[in-house]
């Protein structure tokens, strides 16, 4: 990063200055909020999260993963998932 080097300036003006950047941290935090799902920070999950997340065991994740229920990824030697892709998933619920 590099430093910026202000002389000359009054308080006024400083604070000016910081009243723009906040104005344009907002806008940004704001456009950022507009985004739709898949434009933002893709989450990425482990199998053991994921099973925390779903209430089951890893073998359950790996078999719904097998028949196609979730969409795994591999990330070096990690299999990861997308929470969003889990969190929409169609999995069966245990019956009480």
């Amino acid at each position: 990063m590099q430093n910026l080097i202000i002389s000359s300036t009054s308080a006024v003006d400083v604070q000016s200055l910081i009243d723009a950047f906040a104005g344009i941290h907002k806008r940004l935090d704001s456009i950022e909020s507009e985004l739709p799902a898949s434009e933002q920070q893709t989450i990425f999950i482990t199998r053991q999260e994921v099973a925390v997340l779903l209430k089951v065991f890893i073998t359950t994740v790996w078999s719904y993963t097998k028949v196609g229920l979730l969409r795994a990824y591999r990330m070096g030697n990690k299999v990861v998932y997308k929470k969003h892709e889990v969190e929409e998933a169609p999995i069966p619920t245990r019956r009480k």
